[in-house]
């Protein structure tokens, strides 16, 4: 049994972790918070672990503030999510909740990929910034919240990482 423990306010570092947990790590490392997981699944009937596509699993922790996802073709986690409660910090400064505009405004290389629908920084691997809106006219995505911050393995979202080899 591991000694592993969640921390809902560890730092957020792109294409490397979140949470006290690493990216690129396998699923056998956090094999005993799926099993606590199960057993809150049972006592309170939330859903807080699915199957989204045939190669995803999806895990959700601490009061769904942390979500892990692990491509089951290779057992490795390989997105992190900060969701609303997170208390970690993104460079040391940008957090979610935070409206778009001053985490620009705090990170000057921080944009809007409209193609993509997510906020990206210009020479960050493995970092997306989700707003609160699906699909936001680019205009108006600087007055909106930070809604999730999502680090993840880079390259997972090759072509060879879509076929489950990173």
């Amino acid at each position: 049994m591991t000694d592993l423990r969640l921390k809902i306010d560890a730092p957020i570092v792109p294409n490397q972790s979140l949470g006290g947990l690493s990216l690129r790590t396998s699923i056998i490392s956090i094999q005993d918070l799926v099993m606590e997981l199960q057993t809150e699944y049972l006592i309170s009937e939330r859903k807080l672990f699915s199957l989204p596509s045939p190669f995803e699993a999806k895990y959700k922790f601490k009061d769904e503030k942390i979500t892990v996802c692990v491509d089951v073709r290779n057992g490795k986690i390989y997105q992190l999510t900060a969701l609303p409660g997170y208390e970690g910090l993104l460079f040391d400064r940008i957090y979610v909740g935070m409206k778009v505009s001053d985490a620009m405004s705090l990170e000057p290389n921080l944009y809007y990929d409209e193609a993509m629908e997510i906020i990206r920084c210009k020479g960050c691997l493995g970092l997306a910034i989700d707003t609160n809106e699906i699909d936001p006219p680019p205009k108006l995505v600087p007055q909106m919240l930070i809604q999730a911050i999502n680090v993840y393995a880079e390259e997972a979202f090759t072509p060879a990482g879509n076929r489950g080899q990173w």
